[in-house]
């Protein structure tokens, strides 16, 4: 089906799209300079379903695809989707998808466990100070999964990314990401973690951290 793209110049859009990439690269240790992802923002939630050829749900306002990343645009945020819109919103959700860029390269396109990809993301993009997760409850479960009825990938997985960091130290972090990427279930990627934290994969042993 065809699809219409015009380019159009947005001075605030390319300043948040540019540090974003200078603060990623600098995490990642990638200095990624060629072939870097186009920034591509969808007029309507019609254009992103036709686009996703499924229909998408309402939270989903930002995705990356291929080399794209790509948002709603955000005159339509409170019509077509959950979110409200702001302008840190917008900060947040392009370094979001970036960050899905960069881990990408280094997972060489592998997006499981869904609790490790999505909480790199949210730690780099707005992980907060407030209201920290005191006590893990449900993250592990979302391995291939992005909601469980209520429940939700969002809530917990930042905060289990940050603590591991902050135990461990990124390369660690690297090293789980990179050897992530040819199993094939949950209990390889539990060996995996074990082999690199010296620990269980469990909610027992990541709240006594």
């Amino acid at each position: 089906m065809p699809f219409k793209i015009n380019y159009y110049e947005d001075s605030v859009a390319d300043k948040i799209y540019n540090d974003s990439f200078d603060e990623l690269n600098e995490f990642f240790e990638i200095n990624w300079v060629h072939n870097r992802p186009n920034f591509i923002v969808f007029e309507d939630r019609l254009t992103i379903d036709k686009f996703l050829n499924e229909k998408s749900e309402p939270w989903v306002i930002g995705f990356t695809s291929d080399n794209n990343v790509c948002i709603l645009d955000k005159k339509n945020f409170n019509r077509d989707s959950c979110h409200k819109y702001s302008d840190h919103s917008i900060k947040v959700l392009v370094k979001h998808e970036l960050a899905h860029s960069f881990y990408s390269i280094i997972s060489n396109n592998y997006s499981r466990p869904v609790w490790l990809w999505e909480g790199v993301a949210i730690y780099l993009s707005e992980i907060s100070e407030n209201n920290p997760i005191e006590k893990f409850s449900n993250v592990l479960k979302f391995y291939d999964i992005h909601t469980s009825g209520n429940e939700s990938v969002y809530t917990e997985s930042g905060f289990l990314v940050k603590k591991l960091i902050s135990k461990f130290g990124k390369q660690k972090l690297f090293k789980l990401i990179t050897k992530s990427n040819n199993l094939k279930n949950v209990e390889s990627f539990n060996k995996l973690f074990k082999e690199i934290y010296n620990i269980d994969l469990s909610y027992n042993n990541i709240n006594k951290l």
